[in-house]
């Protein structure tokens, strides 16, 4: 893999989806993100076997080719290059990093060993604006269980019909419920709890896309994915 992208969307790309990578004893390769280069697209992803996030950015690619490394660690050095074009290359599993007079290089791991995120392809589809997304979810999200032991109060209850999409939560001792208007109705009504953590990414992703992007909700049977500019986040729900 050979590629140059500046220094923001690099940065802009992988702030977005390192925030669930962590460090795992059994799995290490959960710590990294995995970074594709291919047709003019450098795209990022990681996972927590829970929730998967992507990620894409526009940049030169000269040879196509992708590599998983450590996610926070790659961060952190981006953050720290100035506002340049930054070059990367891959040797093996050693992606090798220059910008401006700086030089380094971040050992990862097979790709081969990262877990497949899975693309959520059919299912009920419903658009809404990323606005009134982001407020239905600040004004929901605070009264969910906070004791992991009750996961069907872990979650957001997320309902959508006739061009209405409903949000309540509540941790027995509060409840809070939010209605926002859709621009696209699911031909059947769907009902689904939806993990606490996912949906605070996605308020993260909404909040980076900005007020005005259009919000795509893909609800599957085990699963659910939303979709907003150029990032996508995949998650598994709670019966």
């Amino acid at each position: 893999m050979r590629c140059s992208l500046l220094k923001e969307n690099l940065f802009n790309g992988l702030s977005v989806v390192s925030s669930i990578a962590s460090k795992n004893l059994s799995l290490p390769i959960l710590q990294n993100v995995r970074m594709t280069a291919k047709q003019g697209v450098i795209e990022f992803a990681t996972t927590n076997l829970e929730i998967g996030i992507r990620f894409t950015v526009r940049g030169k690619v000269d040879e196509d080719g992708e590599i998983t490394v450590p996610a926070r660690v790659f961060m952190e050095m981006v953050g720290a290059f100035p506002n340049e074009r930054i070059d990367c290359s891959t040797e093996g599993n050693t992606l090798n990093i220059s910008c401006s007079r700086t030089q380094t290089a971040l050992r990862g791991i097979s790709v081969e060993e990262f877990p497949v995120i899975p693309t959520l392809t059919q299912g009920e589809e419903v658009l809404c604006d990323a606005g009134d997304c982001i407020d239905a979810l600040s004004q929901v999200l605070f009264s969910t269980a906070s004791d992991e032991s009750r996961p069907e109060i872990h979650g957001v209850f997320v309902h959508a019909e006739d061009k209405k999409m409903l949000f309540a939560s509540t941790d027995s001792f509060r409840l809070s419920e939010r209605e926002i208007s859709t621009t696209k109705a699911p031909i059947t009504p769907q009902s689904r709890i939806v993990p606490q953590r996912t949906l605070q990414e996605v308020e993260r992703l909404l909040t980076r896309s900005g007020a005005n992007a259009v919000v795509r909700v893909l609800f599957g049977e085990n699963q659910i994915a939303f979709h907003c500019g150029d990032g996508e986040i995949i998650s598994r729900l709670i019966e």
